[in-house]
């Protein structure tokens, strides 16, 4: 390859390489002209036709996505070649730091041939081990390979490396999923409207949205072809939402496509490679726990940072300078210190500037420990909720005392959450109050002063119900003096999908449901206890402020549950004999003034 200066300071070369079966992958380079060769590559395996999008196509999707404006408004200044491709502000960074970046077409996707079957498939490591053979093999690259990408991309890095490790020199990956099935099913329930839009979108990029013609005068045959080829592709929303267990046989393959399919399902394809990691993720994405377990389950040298960000964000950092300094260390030699120091990074929300970002070698970090608030009667007096219960250190009293909530269908998140930010829609929760009336709440008393969490909150209930089966949705929200309640955290689970295992992987000592068929069991009108976890946080409640539990038995926007008639009614149980509560990792003892 050797590239050409354009006005914009870099010009693609396109072509077609073969995957590991002959299909052909469309593949775009660029480089800077004025840099010389041999040099390292940093390569993007993308799933979403991003290495044919023209300024027409992006601006098409900003209108459609809000939070897309953002990705648009960065991209303006970035470099464009022949046929309006456009290279990306981080991207360019790395251009202009001497390194050459390719973009490669996943086969059923963008301008490359084949079909799509399933997510995170054989025939894609395969494709991406023949890949890195031909890159290695090229005069212009000088043996040095690292990847970069967020989201599937950051996901189908750890899938690469364990396929070919020894050639991976570094990885980088961005809000990377970790198990598919808690992807599409948290806690056994159905994520149904990011399903339906991340599946729809996919299906519209892989058949309706152009592709980007490869260089050479039958680049528009090549391209109309692979396209027709994508017809083929697999209608990813009926197969997923036809596999509920994590051992769900896909009746069109005879396969477990959580488990032959997901990036960390057992942990055996982590335990080998030696590729370098730097994992980014944030508080306010889906995937943060997933960032904490690929984290935990690694031998490779790595390191992790945890910032405020949604899944379409990284605000505050310079993610082209994070992607130079880990790159020039691993492929270039550069002593720049970015192995020095503690391992994670990570950001407290709510501290005061200056103190927001911690560190530290271990998670959960040293000093934080568990604290418990047990969920009780009377009133707090903050919120015209079912219940208006309160939030208590101590265990509530001998009697069978409980609070019994016919499901409002109507309870929702909102339709700005961290789940439709994964598609490209809108994030911010804003005040959480309004949902609460339709809810159970537990609210404490005011902080008598500051309170650092910084972990994984767990919640213990136990539930009661008329109907067979629920679903149990856990808020975890700052209450302001002024009533207003902002959200903290979430966790779910399906109550069917209770019981406890032992996970395959290491796990973070956090409660794991297996979910596969043979575990489901139903709930009736005997209490039984529920334990899951709530999406990690680094919070800092300030003095005044109180906590607020809220339970809801669905997520209307988001994950509805299966609607009865008339709506069952649930009984959260909250005597000492079964004391239901939330245990949170908290830096000091829970101190709560006496009255509200």
């Amino acid at each position: 390859m050797q590239p050409v200066e354009s006005a914009q300071g870099f010009t693609p070369e396109s072509f077609y390489v073969k995957g590991h079966d002959g299909t052909r992958l469309a593949m775009f380079i660029y480089g800077g002209a004025d840099a010389a060769l041999p040099r390292p590559v940093i390569w993007n395996y993308n799933r979403y036709n991003r290495a044919a999008l023209s300024r027409q196509v992006i601006q098409s999707w900003g209108a459609r996505f809000p939070a897309l404006q953002k990705v648009l408004a960065a991209s303006k200044s970035a470099p464009e070649g022949g046929g309006g491709l456009l290279l990306t502000g981080p991207l360019a960074d790395l251009v202009r730091g001497g390194y050459l970046v390719a973009l490669v077409d996943i086969r059923g996707t963008g301008s490359s041939f084949g079909v799509q079957t399933a997510p995170f498939s054989e025939d894609e490591a395969l494709d991406a081990g023949a890949v890195l053979e031909w890159l290695a093999e090229q005069p212009f690259c000088n043996g040095k390979i690292g990847m970069v990408g967020r989201s599937y991309m950051g996901a189908n890095q750890h899938v690469v490396a364990a396929a070919a490790a020894g050639r991976l020199t570094a990885i980088m990956p961005e809000m990377a999923p970790f198990d598919l099935y808690s992807t599409v099913y948290r806690g056994g329930i159905f994520r149904r409207d990011f399903a339906t839009s991340w599946f729809s979108d996919i299906d519209r990029r892989d058949k309706v949205d152009s592709g980007a013609e490869v260089d050479g005068a039958e680049g528009a045959d090549l391209l109309s072809r692979a396209r027709a080829e994508h017809g083929a592709n697999r209608d990813l929303y009926a197969m997923f939402s036809q596999l509920p267990y994590r051992d769900s046989i896909d009746q069109a393959t005879g396969t477990r496509p959580y488990q032959a399919n997901s990036p960390g399902h057992d942990g055996t394809r982590f335990r080998e490679p030696n590729v370098p990691v730097h994992h980014i993720a944030g508080w306010s994405d889906p995937f943060v726990k997933d960032a904490l377990l690929w984290f935990a389950n690694i031998r490779s040298p790595k390191r992790l940072t945890i910032g405020p960000w949604s899944h379409s964000g990284s605000a505050g950092i310079d993610l082209g300078k994070q992607y130079r300094r880990w790159f020039d260390h691993w492929m270039c030699g550069a002593e720049n210190g970015v192995m020095e120091g503690p391992a994670i990074w990570y950001y407290m929300i709510g501290a005061a500037t200056g103190d927001r970002w911690r560190s530290t070698d271990q998670w959960p970090p040293q000093g934080f420990h568990p604290e418990p608030l047990f969920l009780t009667g009377g009133s707090s007096g903050t919120v015209e909720s079912v219940n208006d219960g309160r939030l208590v250190t101590e265990p509530g009293g001998e009697g069978e005392e409980r609070d019994e909530y016919q499901v409002d269908y109507s309870a929702s998140s909102g339709k700005s959450t961290q789940w439709t930010n994964v598609y490209g829609g809108p994030f911010g929760y804003g005040d959480m109050s309004q949902n609460d009336r339709r809810c159970l709440t537990y609210t404490s008393g005011h902080l008598q002063r500051p309170l650092e969490m910084t972990g994984h909150p767990v919640a213990h209930l136990w539930v009661s119900s008329t109907a067979a089966d629920g679903d149990f949705f856990v808020y975890l929200e700052q209450v302001a003096p002024d009533g207003s309640a902002a959200y903290v955290t979430e966790g779910s689970l399906r109550a069917s999908h209770r019981q406890p295992a032992e996970p395959p992987h290491e796990y973070l000592g956090l409660p794991y449901q297996r979910s596969h068929e043979a575990d489901v069991s139903s709930i009736d009108e005997e209490p039984v206890e529920l334990v899951f976890d709530l999406s990690p946080i680094s919070w800092k409640f300030p003095e005044g402020a109180r906590i607020r539990v809220t339970i809801a038995c669905t997520d209307a926007d988001n994950a509805p549950a299966p609607v009865l008639t008339p709506p069952p009614v649930v009984s959260i149980h909250r005597s000492s004999r079964l004391s239901s509560f939330v245990v949170l990792p908290v830096r000091d003892e829970i101190c709560l003034r006496v009255t509200p």
